[in-house]
């Protein structure tokens, strides 16, 4: 806490003047600003109530985003609570596949009676763009509760993107380098219930090459591979934010 208290100082001090909290929450305002005039313009309509799902990026922390939205002057529909983490990409694609969300929101007693019931499933989550690999495991109980493991190495790989492909002297180097990270993200984070679903993300999972170092990388470490979900790799995770937020977000069952 006393390390952190000159750089909380410097937050309370921008922010006083009416500036960003710091340079990266400027960026991350600026883009969240566009990203809110592009859909009020298509909406007709102003927005007051957002959410973000995130990337599990190591430097991306709750404050950040909150100020983000302070910002922006928009309420947050995320988890009050600040014990718990942020709202996760993992939790966004498995509300926009179906999973983990009741099926009639404007009854609360009888949803929060059916997300009681739901099974609590292990999930892999595979992110795969130009810039970057990103493996990681959630546990998950429903989209409103969910714990994502943490791994050594970091999930978050930007050294591993498909860019990196013509980095390498010879193409076998960089996708033992892919499969390896996919052993490595697996097996440091394997909770004892083994993934019975893969949500990939992102505008590279469809290569072929992938798809098979992929599949052989988990049929190495699992035995099986589980249930894939690509139908939608770039936008799923909105997708299911989206649905989340129109729900009410974790304000809903307030």
């Amino acid at each position: 806490m006393a390390r952190d208290a000159p750089l909380q100082a410097e937050r309370t001090r921008r922010k006083s003047q009416g500036l960003p909290a710091s340079e990266d929450v400027g960026i991350l305002a600026d883009m969240l600003g566009d990203l809110r005039s592009a859909a009020e313009e298509y909406l007709g309509d102003r927005i007051y109530y957002a959410l973000a799902a995130c990337p599990n990026l190591v430097a991306l922390y709750r404050e950040d985003i909150e100020d983000v939205f302070e910002c922006l002057s928009l309420r947050s529909l995320d988890n009050p609570n600040n014990l718990y983490r942020l709202f996760r990409e993992p939790a966004g694609a498995e509300a926009s596949y179906g999973f983990g969300l009741c099926h009639d929101p404007s009854n609360v007693s009888c949803c929060n009676e059916e997300q009681h019931e739901m099974p609590v499933t292990t999930v892999l989550t595979i992110l795969y763009t130009r810039n970057a690999l990103c493996v990681e495991i959630s546990v998950m109980k429903s989209a409103y509760a969910y714990y994502p493991y943490s791994t050594s190495p970091p999930s978050m790989d930007f050294n591993l993107g498909s860019q990196a492909l013509h980095d390498n002297p010879n193409e076998e180097y960089y996708w033992q380098a892919v499969r390896d990270r996919i052993v490595a993200g697996v097996t440091g984070g394997l909770p004892a219930n083994r993934p019975t679903k893969v949500f990939l993300l992102g505008d590279n999972t469809r290569g072929n090459t992938f798809r098979e170092v992929m599949e052989d990388a988990l049929k190495g470490i699992l035995g099986y591979v589980p249930d894939v979900y690509d139908d939608d790799p770039v936008f799923s995770a909105a997708r299911g934010a989206a649905e989340f937020a129109r729900r009410g977000g974790y304000l809903w069952s307030c």
